[in-house]
């Protein structure tokens, strides 16, 4: 742990807590914009900045593991993890936490209508209300969460359109596969002898 003066420890306490804005920190602190600029380049200061961060981030559970979990839950969701067998929709509780992970809200809709049948033995109508009960599910976009992925593994760079590199490197390397596989079958193939034809 980075000792500190206790001056010197509040403005970087100050510092994340305004979000790392110097400014805003300073005036926390009661100093000049000029002298907190001077301490956010100490490299003491950065250093306890760092640890004062970690334990926040480890007091809130939030770990490089875990975010890169989230992301592929969201990037890699399938639509049919919302349904049972027979097609109705599952209800949250049933959810499996990738499938609930990428649904970013759910909304339902209860109305009633009227329903006219015949009755089958004086043909006279009926009127029955039935209850019509919809749900709207917002999912997450995959293509943030698919790219940041990407970027990560080093599938893309960071210049350009990240989404069409992103389909560029995936259509390169199944191209890639392709041809390996071409090869593969071409080396499979019993080599034919002479023949009449042939001849």
């Amino acid at each position: 742990m980075v000792q500190l003066s206790n001056r010197h420890e509040n403005f970087a306490r100050a510092y994340l807590k305004h979000n790392n804005n110097i400014l805003q920190a300073g005036r926390a602190c009661e100093i000049t914009a000029d002298y907190a600029k001077k301490l956010a380049r100490r490299p003491d200061i950065q250093a306890r900045i760092v640890e004062l961060r970690k334990r926040q981030l480890g007091m809130a559970d939030i770990t490089g593991q875990r975010v890169m979990l989230e992301l592929a839950r969201v990037g890699f969701a399938d639509i049919r993890g919302i349904y049972r067998e027979d097609g109705s929709l599952k209800p949250v509780h049933e959810l499996d936490a990738d499938t609930a992970a990428s649904i970013a809200g759910m909304e339902f809709e209860e109305r009633r209508e009227k329903v006219i049948e015949e009755d089958l033995i004086t043909g006279e109508p009926i009127i029955k209300w039935e209850t019509i009960r919809t749900a709207k599910i917002k999912r997450y976009d995959k293509n943030p969460a698919l790219l940041t992925l990407a970027k990560h593994f080093k599938l893309v760079g960071d210049e350009g359109d990240g989404v069409n590199a992103l389909a560029s490197a995936l259509a390169d390397r199944l191209k890639l596969a392709r041809r390996r596989a071409e090869v593969i079958e071409a080396e499979d193939v019993p080599q034919l002898e002479n023949s009449d034809e042939s001849k």
